[in-house]
């Protein structure tokens, strides 16, 4: 079952006041410390969520390229936004007041689980970043980018912004830019411009392991 399966078939009176757009590359979909008051649904393309700290640092939280959910979070809480999320691609999204989303909430139990199922995933997996980033050193976090970004290397391109993959990891771009160079001197990858091209997926995985 996916997101759209269940707004499909979800009740007219969500589909009412819902939009369905395509949004632009660079495009903001909800903005951090703005008032929650709509929902977003992805249904295709691909974003970047990102918080800034009070000083103004970024950390970008992840990149998502599968039918998800933004902004409900806040709207059950009444917050205001944690994070701002941006097209990194052409996107097409489902807008919905958040009144709109609690009573499809409300209204289909199926869809709620879905929704619960969805949250504690997330909650695992955030939970599981923050113990790695205090155990495991860069060269740990920088293959394992590249091995979920390839796809468990089943693509052997992958596309990376440098000053994204240090926010992503929370270090210091020159640290970062040390251990790239210390995997292609080591003829593991190759970069071309803001590409990583992967040469050697076998001695990536050996090395992804040494880390552990």
């Amino acid at each position: 079952m996916t997101y759209s399966y269940f707004y499909q078939k979800c009740v007219d009176q969500v589909k009412l006041n819902a939009r369905e757009i395509q949004v632009a590359p660079g495009e903001p979909l909800v903005k951090q410390g703005e008032k929650a008051g709509k929902v977003v649904l992805l249904l295709k393309g691909k974003v970047k969520v990102v918080h800034h700290n009070s000083k103004g640092d970024e950390f970008i939280i992840g990149f998502f390229d599968d039918e998800e959910l933004f902004g409900h979070l806040e709207c059950h809480t009444g917050d205001t936004y944690a994070a701002t999320v941006t097209c990194v691609n052409e996107c097409k999204v489902v807008i919905m007041p958040g009144e709109s989303y609690f009573h499809w909430f409300k209204s289909d139990a199926e869809f709620a689980m879905f929704v619960h199922k969805g949250m504690s995933k997330h909650i695992i997996k955030d939970s599981r970043r923050i113990v790695e980033n205090n155990f495991f050193p860069l060269e740990y976090h920088i293959l394992k980018f590249i091995i979920e970004e390839s796809d468990d290397f089943k693509k052997d391109r992958l596309q990376f912004v440098r000053n994204e993959l240090a926010a992503y990891t929370g270090a210091q771009l020159r640290s970062v830019n040390r251990i790239l160079k210390s995997l292609v001197d080591d003829k593991l990858i190759e970069i071309d411009k803001d590409e990583i091209l992967i040469m050697d997926q076998r001695e990536l995985e050996m090395r992804f392991m040494r880390n552990l």
